[in-house]
């Protein structure tokens, strides 16, 4: 396959997705992070994963309204779970990457990914 469009949630943000841990643990995953990893997982089931090579990437978000955010802060999250099911096999292998601001869904915030064989 040469390329793939996959839709997921909007991701927590990655300054908020983590938190210090206790034991020696550098940092932990907060709950909101386990559970939109739970729900990914669900979602990308079954989807078929790209020829081996390096990849473009292409990540729209549609956000539920107009504040201001940090796009670059909601990029890991998803690019990890496409990551996790398969679709390519690391994001180190990612050598284009844009990162775009949708349009305002209010309905039905998402984050677009679409993944291409360079």
């Amino acid at each position: 396959m040469k390329s793939i469009i996959v839709e997921l949630p909007i991701p927590p943000s990655a300054n908020t997705s983590k938190r210090p841990g206790g034991k020696g643990r550098a940092f932990v995953s907060t709950d909101k992070l386990k559970d939109y990893k739970a729900e990914c997982a669900i979602i990308l089931r079954g989807v078929p994963s790209l020829d081996f090579g390096r990849y473009g990437c292409k990540i729209v978000f549609y956000f539920n309204n107009k504040c201001h955010r940090d796009i670059a802060n909601f990029e890991k999250h998803p690019v990890d779970a496409c990551v996790k099911a398969g679709i390519i096999p690391d994001d180190s292998y990612i050598d284009d990457m844009r990162l775009v601001r949708g349009a305002v869904a209010k309905k039905k915030p998402n984050v677009e990914l679409m993944f291409w064989v360079l």
